[in-house]
């Protein structure tokens, strides 16, 4: 026995000896939809831990923090128990409503009882994910998530500590969050059908979005800080949303109803960007390019439909059938096979543990789902109905956009949904369907798993490369890749500006070899070593565990991979939580805004450089990760998809000399949303970070993360500008001339404008529009 699940399950079978001392389990708790015993406003909620033995009676185990004014609290404060696996022990968790301090720790009376739960140590160790949810006595649920760290059964390991004290933090609602802006009637006919505490709760869900407007920043810059901490190899991810969202399906399932997202709802405004703009192209002529056509060439007779009325209706909708697969990937008619790309390397490993994660299942009689994404630096679960776009062909009722594929590994009679509710809940992210047309797969791979990427570039050094790639490319690891912008498919079966996936690196007895996936699910390779190649013989079809399927999946040597394609990325999706010896990912933010005439001074060249937003970075460790974000802008009406600004992050320090350092770029956002960085510091020195744009006066949201052994990112005071530096950090009009830019990193001459590198032969252009 060497895992601690391992042991805990072979213990409670009879399997393992008992450990000869107390093993140290640590408990994440969160609650949602607690009763106010507030007047005029929320609870201040605390959780306190009681167990009880036949020996010893009941007795306080430890509590949280308690949280000012909050019916949905996620508390930080972690409860360290000491667990007995002979010892049979009841926990009762009670949630209180603090109304009074005494000596500085919260004066609890069963008065003001928010409600209660019982459970043991055994129930919440057997669970597979070790995470209970259950409801509270009166009104809420609540969330527990145990972590532990036994090592050998009879050499228990100490605990993992429960994240240091902080001092208070600010939430300052600063930033301007995107909005389809629907009519409130949307609103008003799920509380009529559905019920006033489905509307609420949906609202709650849907108020924890975190999309940053990339067109609007408020009238004066404001900080928002946050700290970030999930498990790696646990289901652990958003804890409040996932808490919610099954606050949501108890309520339904209560009432028996079937869930109809009002901020979704199936209609063209979920299926376009502009509703004004619908079915404009539904007489375009549609070609083999799905993902490349207007939007929905040539579609017509859309109606929205529910799993069983999908495909087969005689078979069972399931979330998951059988073993998570790539192949169980299809495209459909919208271009975003950079995110299918994305979903199914996700989908590729030897556990299911990330995926199943991500998607909140428990809804499916319900038709209700969430899936979470890592949104600027915080885990957020977006809520969806199960009613997807369709078509009808043939009597049967298909999924315009993405759809299951039938595999041997799947149960017999079943069809899969986890692609369908993916890519759904990515279109409601960025308000549209539409809007999700075209992107690039390591985005899509941070959003889905917090990770770092990489690049190796192709062409220089074919041995080096070969060892860079399978390095890189190993199995928890997600590896894709991209062809060249062309038209059609060229004569080996490859299509121009389409994304795929690596599979599989592997030293073969035919040679060096790679498993390629085009997310559409058809159109391979051609050449050698393809399905039909002639070069297959019985031992490599068994050494490689190839059965020839036509699934989109396929086999070139090294030497044609290397000639077609120029760069290979790849998202270590656990690279934050390999900083700390728990595998868990503990991450401080910040984010705030440039604003013109008092916040937005650009690179050090300025002089204005200093009047940036500014953070104090101290980590107790040798190493630490920084990340920076942009707002997305896929979703803007007035920028294309892709349309980001150059920004930069410097680091200043270490600080504490008689003169500070200069400061040192350490990341550059070129044509990117989000890049991570990972430098060595000194451990316990402080540093200053700061993000700016090219050039003083350009106005942006944006975000920044820090990841490293006892981190703290915290906002410092700004200093408010002369009148002369005010007018120097004037209004540039940023995002409106970003047309006249490459659209990609430029390495050779450029003008240095505010808003980033931009070729001379856009100067004109540039001018004009200015």
């Amino acid at each position: 026995v060497t895992s601690d699940m391992e042991f805990f399950k072979a213990f409670f079978n009879g399997e393992a000896e008992a450990p000869d001392e107390k093993i140290p389990i640590s408990l994440s708790i969160c609650c949602s939809n607690l009763i106010s015993k507030d007047n005029g406003g929320f609870s201040d909620p605390i959780c306190v831990v009681y167990g009880s033995t036949p020996q010893r009676g009941e007795r306080e185990l430890g509590r949280t923090e308690y949280i000012m004014n909050d019916q949905n609290p996620q508390f930080r404060r972690r409860v360290v128990l000491k667990f007995l696996p002979t010892e049979e022990q009841t926990l009762v968790f009670k949630v209180y409503d603090v109304d009074a301090l005494g000596g500085g720790e919260a004066v609890i009376t069963e008065s003001n009882l928010l409600g209660e739960y019982t459970t043991s140590f055994r129930k919440l160790l057997e669970d597979d994910d070790n995470l209970i949810q259950g409801d509270l006595s009166t009104k809420g649920t609540i969330v527990i998530q145990a972590a532990y760290n036994a090592g050998k059964p009879k050499v228990p390991s100490p605990p993992v500590p429960p994240p240091p004290s902080r001092p208070p933090r600010k939430h300052v609602k600063g930033n301007v969050y995107i909005s389809k802006g629907l009519p409130s009637s949307y609103l008003e006919e799920c509380r009529a059908s559905l019920g006033e505490t489905v509307a609420n709760l949906t609202e709650q869900i849907y108020d924890r979005r975190r999309m940053l407007d990339c067109n609007q920043v408020p009238p004066a810059p404001a900080t928002e800080e946050w700290e970030e901490i999930w498990n790696g190899k646990q289901a652990s991810r958003d804890l409040k949303g996932e808490a919610l969202v099954k606050a949501l399906i108890a309520e339904l399932r209560a009432t028996g109803q079937k869930f109809v997202d009002p901020h979704f709802p199936p209609d063209n405004t979920s299926l376009f960007a502009d509703p004004a703009n619908a079915f404009a192209n539904a007489g375009a002529e549609q070609t083999f390019r799905k993902d490349q056509d207007p939007f929905l060439a040539g579609v017509t007779g859309i109606q929205w439909k529910r799993p069983a009325e999908i495909g087969n209706p005689a078979a069972t909708p399931k979330v998951f059938s059988g073993r998570i697969h790539p192949d169980d990937v299809a495209q459909g008619r919208l271009g975003n096979c950079y995110y299918l790309a994305a979903i199914s390397s996700c989908a590729d490993g030897d556990d299911d543990v990330l995926l199943k994660d991500l998607i909140i299942e428990d809804g499916i009689a319900q038709g209700v789902f969430g899936v979470k994404f890592f949104i600027n630096g915080r885990w957020t679960t977006v809520v969806v109905d199960d009613q997807f776009p369709c078509t009808q062909s043939r009597g049967r009722w298909n999924p315009i956009f993405a759809s299951p594929r039938v595999n041997a590994e799947d149960a017999k009679n079943e069809k899969e949904l986890w692609a369908m509710v993916f890519e759904k809940a990515w279109a409601k992210l960025h308000l549209s369907y539409e809007a999700t047309a075209g992107g690039f797969t390591d985005d899509a791979h941070n959003y889905l798993t917090a990770g770092v990427c990489s690049v190796v570039p192709l062409g220089s050094n074919v041995e080096a490369e070969w060892q860079s790639v399978v390095e890189l490319a190993r199995p928890d690891n997600f590896a894709f890749l991209s062809t060249a912008v062309r038209q059609g498919m060229d004569k080996n079966g490859l299509i121009g500006g389409h994304a795929y996936s690596i599979l599989a690196v592997t030293d073969s007895r035919a040679g060096r070899l790679v498993q390629v996936r085009n997310p559409w699910g058809s159109s391979e390779w051609t050449g050698d070593y393809s399905r039909t190649s002639p070069k297959w013989t019985a031992e490599l079809k068994s050494e490689l565990g190839e059965n020839m399927a036509e699934d989109g999946s396929f086999w070139m040597t090294w030497t044609d991979f290397y000639k077609h394609f120029e760069t290979v990325d790849v998202c270590d999706p656990r690279a934050l939580c390999k900083m700390y010896s728990d595998n868990i990912a503990r991450i401080d933010g910040v984010s705030s805004q440039w604003v013109a005439g008092l916040s937005a001074g650009g690179r050090p060249a300025h002089p204005t450089f200093k009047y940036n937003p500014a953070f104090e970075l101290v980590v107790q460790g040798p190493e630490v990760v920084l990340t920076l974000f942009q707002p997305d802008t896929r979703f803007a009406d007035k920028v294309k998809t892709t349309d980001w600004m150059d920004m930069c992050l410097f680091l200043v320090g270490p600080l504490g000399g008689n003169r500070p350092p200069p400061a040192k770029e350490v990341l550059r956002l070129e044509y990117k949303r989000q890049a991570a960085v990972r430098l060595t510091v000194v451990p316990g020195a402080t540093y200053r970070v700061v993000a700016t744009a090219w050039g003083p006066g350009v106005q942006s949201a944006y975000a920044v993360t820090a990841c490293g052994n006892d981190c703290t990112l915290r906002p410092l005071p700004l200093e408010p500008p002369t009148p002369d530096m005010a007018e120097k950090m004037a209004l540039q009009p940023s995002r409106e001339t970003l047309c006249c830019f490459s659209g990609k990193p430029i390495t050779g001459s450029y003008y240095p404008v505010p808003e980033g590198k931009l070729l001379p032969e856009y100067l004109a252009a540039y001018r004009a529009r200015r």
